[in-house]
């Protein structure tokens, strides 16, 4: 049964270092700890596997799906949107000082701002209001890659105007990721792993009913039913800039607007690039150290005491391995 004591887990701390913060977890199932927390620790490597294979990596990063869940459940109880704006700020002040949760934490800024009762903002101003405040206070810096991806994919959302459009923006998007992280891309996958994202708010609710009552065995048909999607992804497609270009000419007529849009949230995303993903670590680097040195994905520190420190960004948070 789901028991709502929070348990973090192991971390080191000494020598003033700003170590990433301790990962929540519950006494439930892997899957509710990693979907509702994204602590993947306790998650099978088979299991994550299969979620990278088909890109349904956001299921473990609690994000925009989720709030979208929440909203759904806030809706069913509470149709007036003053109530709904009242019941957001209520809960702001314990959601927000739970770590590991910047995604879901920029997306519940952008909910209060939608459904503040003073004056109705669309929602493309509401995305450039919560990106500036969640920059101005250091979100960014703190974690880069995830402040990224929350802007490429609401953004590629905003960019569209049907239904099929964000479809497509999508697809390119996650295109786009694959071959900034030197992954291959399979055109299949990605298609299974959009759709599977329509049913998130299904997916969740079955998983916190697992979470609550232990005897439904929802990961287990989750798992085979991934593993058989995964198995059946068809050929990976090479990476080419030039094979992104019969998607643009589907769009609507404002062909040139869309395109500009595009290309304009490609390049405000460079950071994500393999050359450029320790840049902002570097600007500000932790104290006391006597040698810095690049490797993949992260910085090398040596210390007069003879003890070495790496740091490396591991998909959207940073981690720090000390030994001597």
């Amino acid at each position: 049964m789901l028991l709502l004591s929070l348990a973090p887990t192991r971390s080191f701390n000494f020598l003033d270092f700003k170590y990433a913060p301790k990962k929540l977890s519950l006494r439930t199932t892997p899957l509710f700890n990693a979907y509702f927390l994204g602590n993947k620790k306790f998650m099978k490597r088979s299991f994550i596997q299969v979620h990278k294979a088909l890109n349904l990596q956001h299921l473990m990063t609690p994000s925009g799906l989720h709030l979208g869940f929440f909203m759904i459940i806030l809706n069913f109880f509470f149709r007036n949107k003053f109530m709904q704006f009242l019941i957001l700020s209520f809960l702001a002040p314990f959601i927000y000082p739970i770590p590991f949760l910047d995604s879901f934490k920029r997306m519940y800024l952008f909910a209060i701002i939608r459904k503040n009762p003073l004056t109705q903002i669309n929602i493309k101003k509401a995305f450039l209001f919560t990106f500036l405040i969640a920059l101005g206070f250091g979100q960014f810096h703190s974690n880069p890659l995830s402040f990224t991806l929350s802007f490429l994919f609401l953004g590629a959302i905003l960019c569209a105007k049907k239904n099929y459009q964000i479809f497509l923006f999508l697809f390119i998007s996650q295109y786009l990721l694959s071959h900034w992280f030197g992954n291959s891309f399979y055109p299949l996958g990605a298609i299974y792993g959009l759709l599977i994202s329509l049913l998130s708010p299904l997916i969740f609710l079955f998983t916190l009913a697992e979470g609550i009552f232990p005897i439904f065995p929802f990961s287990k048909i989750w798992f085979f039913t991934l593993s058989f999607l995964a198995e059946v992804k068809g050929p990976p497609l090479p990476f080419s800039i030039w094979s992104l270009m019969p998607f643009i000419f589907l769009f609507s007529k404002e062909k040139m607007r869309v395109k500009s849009l595009a290309f304009g949230i490609y390049f405000m995303v460079g950071q994500l690039s393999p050359q450029m993903r320790t840049a902002s670590f570097e600007n500000e680097p932790p104290v006391n150290f006597q040698k810095i040195k690049r490797i993949k994905n992260g910085v090398k520190l040596s210390y007069p005491n003879g003890m070495y420190c790496y740091r490396r960004l591991k998909v959207d948070t940073w981690s720090t391995h000390c030994n001597r």
